[in-house]
């Protein structure tokens, strides 16, 4: 696993061993970024982070914040350990871990402009329905583009259009389905 693009493009990222993360695939990141554009000046959420690679490669992109969300301690350190690889290259990014179950967080600060969510599978359709109900995160989201990576398996992308804002689509890239919600109501 490595940074795809960016100021940082080519590092190399460390990833806890065994099936512990299931991390984006690079051919499937690629594609999904080169379709999200400019992301100069952004402030990032990447939530279930597992090693931190989609919001590296934001920073590597030019984002100004990066918040990491992620539940399991060991992973945490592991975003940490690719995080200092990846400042030598953008030193101006700053980044935040939070330990974390998702639906504990408390949104507030900067208002994101994009947010990753990438669950275990089994977890993601209750993780994206709880947000979608959260009026905390709704509100702190508003302005913010949401993309949710849909697991692999049938039927899975009807039951997340179900529960999506109207304003949203569906990009496949690399074999990997992303629901993208513009606007959040």
């Amino acid at each position: 696993m490595r940074i795809i693009g960016g100021a940082a493009r080519s590092i190399p990222l460390d990833v806890p061993p065994g099936l512990a993360v299931r991390p984006t695939a690079d051919r499937a990141r690629e594609a999904l970024f080169n379709s999200l554009g400019a992301i100069n000046g952004f402030v990032v959420w990447d939530l279930f982070a597992g090693s931190g690679a989609v919001g590296l490669e934001c920073a590597s992109r030019g984002a100004k914040l990066v918040t990491f969300v992620e539940l399991e301690k060991n992973h945490c350190d592991f975003i940490q350990r690719n995080i200092d690889r990846v400042r030598r290259s953008v030193p101006g990014v700053a980044t935040n871990i939070v330990n974390s179950p998702v639906s504990r967080v408390r949104w507030q600060g900067a208002q994101p402009d994009l947010i990753f969510g990438d669950p275990p599978y089994a977890e993601s359709l209750n993780e994206f329905k709880q947000l979608m109900n959260n009026n905390d995160f709704k509100i702190f989201a508003a302005n913010a583009k949401l993309v949710w990576e849909i697991p692999d398996h049938p039927g899975a992308l009807g039951e997340f259009l179900l529960a999506a804002p109207l304003q949203r689509a569906v990009r496949r890239f690399g074999g990997v389905n992303f629901l993208i919600v513009n606007k959040m109501e």
